[in-house]
């Protein structure tokens, strides 16, 4: 607005006085009076009758076409793309992390409130653990490529040695509805994240083979399913081995010792010292007829980094304090009949304390299993020495958690089962693994046996 205030409308225009309208007029009448009613109807008598035709016929289009907006259905959306494996894949967990679950297909879960572990320690990142790595890249193209994991079965495992490395060499059969070619390119992929190390060739008439470091650790088989032209023949039965399944850092939740132990077969328990549930567990193992061992903590080479948790055993200790550590582990675990190690990495590598602890046991009349957390471990050598009976662990379940995951670490383990009489297999008190011995339970074919420890035969 201008600051000018001077008035530049015609003469005739300019206000008057007040109440007089403009130009010397008669005041207006007031909205809302009777003249100004009478003057707004008179107004709208002068309208033509065509102004009020096409006004009335806009207003008709319009709420016509707000309608039809309303009803019209939504577009369809467009074909979701393959997914890629580098952006759509889920996350490994790190190793021994206690990571939630890769986000695969869903399974059943029961006891998914359980609480989350305590004091775990991450494995060794030896040649074992990259080929877990490699059979979750497998699992992953599977599911990748619209197939189920059954369509891939482990015809061979061997165990092999390289250096002080243990890890099991594998044959594998994939029956696919077309060539392998698709599934081979999304395979490198899902290599190239989850085992960079891995080299992928092809060997030939449909075979590939993954090696690490130029060490051969897979061997894939690719085929393609014949239709049979009538009953398919039965499979004779093959001969398995025997198969203990250990499941440790129990004592937490005694919900889940109670479905564990309604399993139809027999799961040794390793039961930790100072959780809230660890008499009421050994009881239970009592009463159902569960093996129970005492999961002993043990100073583990990330230690203070990493806590082992109450009643751990130390290498700076002595003799007697471990003996006193020992025995009052054992008094929260009435009823166990052997011993195996929770961490550990750097105690069971310690030759003079491992010594102490086996002699002890040995005056117990008890056992001991090497859960293997370290390759230097002396844990068998000196065992063996005493005459203590030793067993050591073949496979871990569930260091990926998911169903999948730990059902081929059951196959696993059950070949080396069958190819060397007997296994040990352990895993932890996770939904996902106990979900997956569910469904091995209801598993047609099944050729191992699975027993208690103590039924095996010790490594002496």
């Amino acid at each position: 607005m201008s600051d000018d205030t001077s008035d530049t409308r015609p003469e005739g225009a300019r206000p008057g006085a007040p109440g007089e309208a403009p130009g010397g007029a008669a005041p207006a009448a007031a909205p809302g009076a009777p003249g100004s009613r009478s003057a707004a109807r008179a107004a709208l008598r002068r309208v033509p009758a065509w102004a009020w035709a096409a006004g009335g016929l806009a207003v008709a289009v319009l709420v016509g076409m707000l309608a039809a907006a309303a009803l019209r259905p939504a577009p369809p959306a467009d074909p979701a793309p393959l997914p890629d494996p580098q952006a759509a894949a889920p996350a490994l967990p790190a190793p021994g992390a206690g990571a939630e679950a890769p986000a695969l297909p869903p399974a059943a879960q029961p006891g998914a409130d359980a609480p989350a572990l305590p004091y775990e320690e991450p494995q060794d990142p030896g040649l074992e653990r990259t080929i877990r790595q490699i059979d979750f890249a497998l699992l992953e193209t599977l599911l990748f490529t619209g197939y189920d994991p059954h369509a891939m079965t482990i015809r061979e495992t061997r165990l092999e040695t390289r250096g002080e490395d243990r890890y099991h060499f594998q044959v594998v059969d994939i029956e696919l509805e077309n060539g392998p070619e698709r599934f081979v390119d999304i395979l490198a992929r899902s290599l190239a994240k989850w085992a960079p190390e891995a080299a992928l060739a092809s060997g030939g008439q449909g075979s590939y083979t993954v090696a690490v470091a130029g060490v051969p650790t897979h061997v894939l088989e690719f085929a393609t399913p014949a239709p049979a032209p009538g009953p398919a023949e039965p499979r004779p039965a093959r001969r398995g081995g025997l198969l203990a399944i250990v499941i440790d850092d129990m004592g937490q939740d005694l919900r889940y010792a109670r479905e564990l132990a309604a399993l139809p077969f027999p799961v040794t328990f390793s039961v930790l010292p100072g959780t809230p549930h660890n008499r009421e567990v050994a009881a239970l193992a009592a009463r159902s007829g569960r093996e129970l061992l005492l999961h002993l903590p043990m100073e583990p080479k990330g230690w203070p980094g990493i806590n082992p948790g109450p009643g751990a055993l130390f290498t700076f200790m002595v003799p007697d304090e471990m003996r006193r550590v020992l025995a009052a582990d054992l008094a929260e675990i009435p009823g166990a009949v052997g011993v195996n190690n929770h961490m550990g990495s750097r105690f069971t590598s310690d030759a003079d304390g491992m010594a102490v602890v086996l002699d002890e046991l040995r005056a117990r009349g008890l056992f001991f299993l090497d859960s293997l957390t370290a390759q230097g471990s002396t844990a068998v050598r000196l065992a063996r020495e005493m005459g203590l009976p030793v067993y050591r662990r073949s496979v871990f379940l569930d260091n990926v958690r998911d169903v999948g995951a730990i059902t081929r670490q059951m196959e696993k383990a059950a070949r080396s089962a069958a190819a060397t009489g007997q296994a040990v297999a352990i895993g932890h008190p996770y939904p996902e693994t106990l979900e997956a011995l569910k469904q091995w339970a209801r598993r047609e074919g099944r050729t191992e046996t699975i027993v208690h420890l103590k039924e095996l035969k010790p490594l002496n």
